[in-house]
């Protein structure tokens, strides 16, 4: 049975991949709503003990945790999709518990350790949830994200099954799934290229800040090679894991090989129109659908990236994520 859904009513004036992902993100930043959960910030450590920045509210009578952070670029202070995701989450009764992923916003000021998309920060959500419990942030844990963070998430409930300690759920919106594929596709196109140079600026002054905060970590003449995302992988991310290149890492990184034995609940939104994923993704996931029972996925005609906006304060994918926790007894497992 083909996955691909209908259930989000997209505006029709949004039936494109670019037009949803940029009124999306332009809207995801106006006023949030409220009331805003009041956060604790503290810095806790990650796998290997890397120091990583985080917020944490707590309602009261919690029904569980959700742990959560964002994409390839920002940080806790910029990133509205996920403020409002959290706010909901903490309107429904969990807890919430953000963090900034390695090499992103404050986390970099304790740390030069760069990012491994996933290989080590599954391990890093294990860590937190284990720090969570003695924080008073109740289980059952879910752990979440979108875009690279989306891949994050998957990661974290994978390190969870292999060492015997998985969440309760994951929740992934529009995870990257296989950069290999998907970064060429993204420069194939005009916007798509323009986008990239926004993203790569942002991951060269990303390094810039750690090279400066923490001086000898990185090269400049390796932070002046950097004119893409995949060339900030080949010169500065992938030799320090010890990778050949770019490709290599990727391969390694991504979560496609590892999604049919994850026998972790959860729910994967995807969007078939989505711009920056190679569009062969998104059918390869209905036999990957097939054979995994207990992690649910659903493709979307339409959603674009991390968007799924259908006008006002109205954000499907949010809404679908609490709905997915409600139906599936997930926080009925205290």
């Amino acid at each position: 049975m083909p996955l691909l859904t209908d259930r989000f009513d997209c505006p029709r004036l949004l039936r494109q991949g670019w037009r949803m992902t940029i009124a999306a993100s332009l809207m995801s930043d106006r006023q949030l709503p409220e009331p805003q959960p009041i956060y604790q910030g503290q810095c806790l450590l990650g796998a290997d003990d890397v120091p990583l920045w985080t917020e944490r509210a707590i309602p009261p009578n919690p029904r569980g945790t959700l742990i959560a952070t964002y994409g390839i670029t920002g940080s806790l202070t910029n990133q509205g999709f996920l403020q409002r995701w959290a706010t909901t989450a903490y309107q429904s009764g969990l807890a919430v518990l953000l963090f900034d992923w390695r090499a992103h916003g404050r986390s970099l000021e304790f740390s030069p350790v760069l990012t491994s998309d996933g290989l080590r920060e599954g391990d890093d959500f294990l860590a937190l949830a284990a720090q969570a419990r003695q924080l008073g942030l109740p289980e059952p844990y879910i752990f979440g994200g979108y875009s690279l963070g989306g891949q994050l998430a998957l990661w974290g409930a994978w390190r969870g099954l292999q060492e015997g300690c998985p969440p309760a759920a994951v929740l992934s919106l529009c995870p990257n799934l296989d950069a290999e594929r998907s970064l060429p596709w993204l420069r194939s196109t005009r916007l798509g290229r323009w986008i990239e140079q926004r993203i790569c600026r942002e991951l060269r002054h990303l390094a810039i800040e750690i090279a400066d905060r923490h001086p000898g970590s990185l090269a400049p003449a390796a932070i002046a090679k950097v004119t893409t995302i995949q060339s900030f992988d080949d010169y500065l991310v992938a030799p320090r894991l010890g990778f050949r290149d770019s490709t290599d890492y990727y391969r390694a990184s991504s979560p496609l090989p590892f999604l049919a034995d994850l026998q972790v609940p959860g729910l994967v939104l995807y969007a078939a129109d989505d711009p920056f994923f190679h569009p062969a993704i998104a059918p390869e996931l209905d036999a990957i659908a097939l054979s995994n029972p207990v992690l649910d996925f659903e493709i979307t005609r339409h959603g674009g990236h991390v968007g799924y906006w259908q006008g006002r304060d109205r954000w499907w994918a949010i809404d679908r994520f609490q709905g997915w926790l409600e139906d599936s007894g997930t926080l009925n497992q205290r």
